[in-house]
């Protein structure tokens, strides 16, 4: 009873620690554009959310801009739902590894920044 005891104390030493969801709130945008769409919307005359979808289109990682920590990029670059809340306020879901949020949820944001 011991060694298995022994055993499963030793496997789970090795299993990888998730860290804990945490949640952010604020804006779908790229990383050309960043905080602000202002120079490529007037030269364009398009709208911040048509704007982060051409720039993600054309190879621009999506990120989060939040008023506290500013520009927050995304790990997982292919969770579903960046295009359609590109230039939404949105709560994002996941881990922060590093400085970027490895996403696991988005969803429309209903509370203030």
């Amino acid at each position: 009873m011991t060694r298995i005891f022994a055993v499963i104390l030793a496997i789970g030493a090795m299993s990888p620690v998730r860290g804990a969801d945490q949640t952010w709130t604020g804006t779908i945008s790229d990383e050309v554009c960043g905080a602000s769409h202002r120079n490529m919307a007037s030269a364009t005359g398009i709208s911040d959310r048509e704007c982060t979808i051409q720039c993600a289109r054309s190879g621009a990682k999506y990120v989060l801009v939040n008023e506290k920590e500013g520009v927050i990029p995304f790990l997982n670059q292919n969770f579903p739902g960046f295009e359609e809340h590109a230039g939404h306020k949105v709560k994002v879901t996941g881990e922060l590894e590093g400085n970027a949020i490895l996403v696991s949820k988005i969803e429309m944001a209903t509370e203030p920044e």
